[in-house]
Order: C-alpha cells, then sequence, then structure tokens
C-alpha cells in the first residue's frame, strides 16, 4: 500500500471517497469494521462512531479468540 511508504506505522482505519458513498474501513482484528455513507456525509462524525461500535462488539470478538 502507498500510505505505508509514509513510515508512520501501521494503518488503523482508511477511508475511501467515491462519487456515489465514502467507505470508511477500520481494523478490529480479527475483523475489520466497514462503514459506509453518503458522499457528502460529516466523515469526522462517522469515525467518531467508531469507539462506541467497536465497544458494542467486543463480546463477539472476545468469544472468538
Amino acid at each position: 500500500m502507498q500510505v505505508s511508504k509514509l513510515q508512520l506505522g501501521r494503518n488503523k482505519t482508511i477511508t475511501a471517497f467515491f462519487d456515489s458513498c465514502v467507505v470508511i474501513h477500520t481494523n478490529f482484528e480479527p475483523y475489520a469494521i466497514s462503514l459506509l455513507a453518503e458522499p457528502n456525509a460529516n466523515i469526522g462524525l462517522v469515525s467518531a462512531l467508531v469507539p462506541d461500535i467497536k465497544e458494542f462488539l467486543e463480546p463477539i470478538r472476545s468469544s472468538h479468540r
């Protein structure tokens, strides 16, 4: 990945912008969380949901380790 060439460490989140939507992928090993939003969505607000989503999903992740 081109981003890794910046040597800023491992990617935790990747945001991709398309004409019809925005996709936010977040690492939640061994899973990935993918959020889809309208192209005009407030990405900061959508990204702010990630900690709550991770907290909600933690029991599922813990049961599969």
